[in-house]
């Protein structure tokens, strides 16, 4: 209670002071989540649902009140290991316990929970529109005879966006991923063509109770940590054995792609090559195995998962290759170019041929994830924006302020120096 007594000596005045930036920053988040709100299957229902971690019961109750199915409710979700942890919020006397029970829950009238297996909810959230969705299934490195058996069930549902690798950091429990234990679940990727995805952040330490210096570090090294496991698959020979594995890093940018490789490719010259020195010592048996390059490798299997594509980055996604390059959008985090993507589309891809943008916006990604266009291009002409819209260049002037927080509209990574 000393914390409590020390709280209730201070004047009213200061602590209400004190709150006020709190609740602003909580009332800020709220309404970002809430402009990401999207609709979903409720067994027969449908229902406004938002994924969030914190400020869940605020952000449910504003569902509840936009009614937007017209139903007072709105559910909020968050995604935690191999589990869908939902939580049902209504106003009135809209009973949602009784609902939630239907899903293995229960609560309170107004609040009610309930989880469900992600891969499961992930198959069903495809089936209900399998034309424009390829699920990315998670699995669990410490459990390789059921992550086989989950590729191939996933096989079975069409979830063909492929499989979400885990990170292995050094702090983790788990073997790194150049470990040989993980060869099963490499070839059943492979056998069922399945790509591998791997997305930045899963992969990061823990930094420890350092704040605010270790949130810092978790930005700073956030890509590097993600990045590293594209060598480790290639120089334990994964790319080796399964030359028809696709490969995805996504949400890493693009500009570390060009002097990464190079100095894979030179690593890799020094240890199958030299007569002289450590790198021969250290890395001649794993490059033995390799019967090609770094970059061939890369351009062989591997691509890119460019959120929000920078302008600045135009000629280094040329160098890498459009054909590996495939945009997205990053919804629905904040920095994620939503609800400003068309504004974000003509900034960066004007700069692009259009053979070019259409690889990267298009063809490269429904190559790899198994997307029929021509199922697709009714929707397309419907939603899309057109290749001469996408075409037209944007004055700078005309991204909104809120946009500029996307990186791919922040005022530092344009082609030229703009005014911000």
């Amino acid at each position: 209670f000393a914390t409590w007594d020390r709280l209730a000596a201070e004047p009213i005045e200061k602590l209400a002071a004190e709150g006020e930036p709190i609740l602003r920053a909580n009332r800020i988040e709220v309404e970002r989540r809430l402009e990401h709100a999207r609709p979903i299957a409720l067994g027969t229902e449908r229902i406004e649902a938002v994924n969030a971690s914190t400020n869940r019961a605020q952000i449910g109750h504003e569902l509840a009140k936009r009614a937007a199915f017209g139903q007072e409710w709105g559910l909020v979700y968050r995604v935690e290991g191999p589990q869908v942890y939902a939580t049902i919020y209504s106003i009135g006397e809209l009973d949602i316990s009784k609902v939630a029970l239907r899903f293995g829950g229960g609560g309170h009238p107004n609040a009610s929970g309930f989880n469900v297996a992600l891969d499961r909810w992930l198959a069903d959230f495809v089936s209900e529109a399998p034309t424009r969705r390829a699920g990315v299934f998670q699995i669990f490195l410490g459990d390789v005879e059921g992550s086989v058996a989950e590729i191939e069930w996933a096989a079975e549902q069409g979830l063909t966006g492929g499989v979400l690798v885990p990170g292995a950091p050094p702090d983790s429990p788990f073997e790194p991923l150049y470990s040989n234990s993980y060869e099963p679940i490499w070839a059943a990727a492979a056998a069922h063509g399945m790509p591998l995805n791997h997305h930045a952040g899963g992969a990061s330490p823990n930094f420890g109770n350092h704040f605010p210096a270790s949130l810092a570090m978790f930005m700073l090294e956030v890509q590097w940590w993600t990045q590293r496991a594209l060598w480790h698959l290639m120089f334990s020979g994964v790319f080796e054995r399964h030359p028809e594995l696709d490969y995805v890093i996504t949400e890493t940018g693009t500009a570390w792609v060009p002097d990464t490789l190079a100095k894979l490719d030179s690593f890799h010259h020094r240890m199958k090559y030299s007569r002289y020195g450590s790198e021969s010592i250290f890395g001649g048996q794993a490059v033995a195995q390799m019967s090609l390059t770094p970059s061939e490798y890369f351009d062989r299997q591997c691509h890119i998962g460019a959120s929000f594509l920078r302008p600045s980055e135009t000629d280094v996604a040329r160098s890498v290759g459009t054909h590996k390059v495939m945009w997205g959008s990053d919804y629905p985090h904040i920095e994620g170019s939503h609800p400003h993507t068309k504004e974000h589309l003509r900034l960066t891809f004007a700069n692009y041929t259009v053979e070019e943008a259409t690889q990267m916006l298009t063809t490269n990604a429904a190559k790899v994830y198994g997307f029929d266009l021509e199922a697709l291009l009714p929707l397309a002409e419907q939603f899309c924006p057109t290749k001469a819209q996408v075409a037209n260049p944007i004055d700078y002037s005309e991204i909104p302020e809120r946009a500029k927080g996307c990186p791919g509209m922040n005022p530092l990574n344009q082609r030229e120096e703009v005014v911000a």
